[in-house]
């Protein structure tokens, strides 16, 4: 996959590699994934950057590219030292499965922040199911909008229905219809009536859910207890639709979800790392001030990881007290 180099001097400096051990003082080389500009990564990715600056004198280069899925595998072949993206991910990575076609045994932890954005299963309440269990055993031809296949939406979707046994091809064998589009085409779609359900993976409270709210009643579907345990094997995390967040939503709706996090390099140096982690945990109100997806509480950021935490981070967290030892 190929590189979208953005804003490659949004920090200005040169390039100093640093390879081993790390003194204070020493200026090093660290290539970070976001996301282009536009995205919400982007700017994360910046504060981030100006908080590694505090602590290693000298320049930091921020690369852009497509997103989650391309900075893992970015980091996994060592184009990138750390990058944001999803635990999802960093689990497929580690473990060697879809979307990635080989292992990434040095695609390490560093954190996740405290956002966990869940899995949104909604019908039109005319429709008729009120449950996974009523999908898997009316067989309805739902006419689901859902993302694009290859997406990280799409793989969400695509688990949760497999924890019961279905797929997505199964509602069309049952006379229904899948609707592979953008956001802003999900509404018109079920307004119109081309559509009578929704499933996708997003962050709360999603936009295009609080205007379906106001054109249909829905029916929210969510996942059994063992459903969401079976999706922790997955790298995914019990995702809350809380009560309240959504008009009309009286209870707590489980479902599956998914972490943002820091990705690192195994290759990086434990001194690195621990003061990358000192870095972050030390700038946390400033990160943090860009927004709800940017916190995190430094005595919980190691708790959700995905794949293995770095040394580094781990003996930074243990030594500060973060972590128990």
């Amino acid at each position: 996959m190929s590189l979208a180099l953005i804003g490659a001097l949004l920090l200005a400096g040169g390039l100093l590699a640093s390879p081993g051990p790390v003194a204070a003082g020493e200026a090093v080389r660290l290539n970070l994934g976001a996301s282009p500009p536009g995205g919400g990564w982007y700017p994360l990715m910046g504060v981030i950057a100006e908080a590694l600056k505090k602590e290693f004198p000298g320049a930091v280069t921020t690369v852009g590219t497509s997103g989650g899925r391309a900075n893992v595998a970015l980091i996994g072949d060592g184009k990138l030292d750390l990058g944001l993206s999803s635990g999802t991910l960093a689990s497929a990575a580690y473990q060697g499965r879809e979307p990635y076609k080989k292992a990434y045994k040095n695609v390490l932890s560093l954190m996740v922040f405290d956002v966990i954005n869940p899995l949104h299963m909604l019908v039109v309440k005319e429709a008729g199911v009120a449950t996974m269990e009523d999908m898997k055993a009316r067989k309805p031809p739902l006419r689901i909008a859902t993302d694009q296949p290859g997406s990280t939406g799409f793989m969400v979707v695509r688990d949760a229905l497999a924890f019961y046994g279905l797929t997505l091809k199964d509602f069309e064998t049952w006379g229904g219809k899948i609707f592979y589009v953008p956001r802003g085409e999900v509404v018109s779609l079920i307004r119109d009536g081309h559509a009578n359900a929704y499933f996708a993976h997003l962050a709360t409270p999603a936009s295009v859910v609080l205007e379906l709210a106001t054109v249909k009643e829905l029916n929210w579907i969510g996942l059994s207890q063992d459903a969401i345990e079976r999706g922790r094997k997955l790298g995914y995390v019990p995702g809350i639709i809380k009560a309240g967040i959504y008009p009309k939503v009286t209870r707590d709706v489980r479902q599956i979800g998914d972490t943002q996090a820091i990705l690192v390099r195994s290759e990086l140096p434990k001194e690195l790392v621990y003061r990358i982690a000192k870095a972050i945990v030390d700038n946390a109100a400033q990160i943090g001030a860009l927004g709800m997806s940017a916190r995190f509480n430094p005595k919980e950021m190691w708790k959700e990881i995905s794949s293995p935490l770095h040394p580094g981070a781990e003996a930074f967290y243990k030594e500060k007290g973060l972590m128990p030892r």
